[in-house]
């Protein structure tokens, strides 16, 4: 399942994606899914933001429920 699933899923997995490409690069990204209806998984791959081992690991289930160290500026 994974991120098979993730593919398949509406533009809010962009917000999983925040905290690793920025809230610019995920406005645009989800932006774009929705005005076009393409999947965010595939404009992030095709845009180069990420690789498809990085996205897949990003949006892993196991990796969104981990604990990240966040700092404010």
């Amino acid at each position: 399942v994974g991120s098979e699933m993730c593919k398949e899923t509406g533009i809010g997995i962009v917000t999983a994606l925040n905290p690793i490409i920025g809230y610019k690069k995920s406005t645009k990204v989800a932006k774009e899914a929705h005005a076009t209806g393409r999947s965010v998984y595939d404009i992030v791959i095709e845009q180069g933001i990420l690789s498809k081992e990085e996205l897949d690991k990003a949006l892993d289930p196991k990796e969104m429920l981990q604990s990240h160290k966040f700092t404010l500026k």
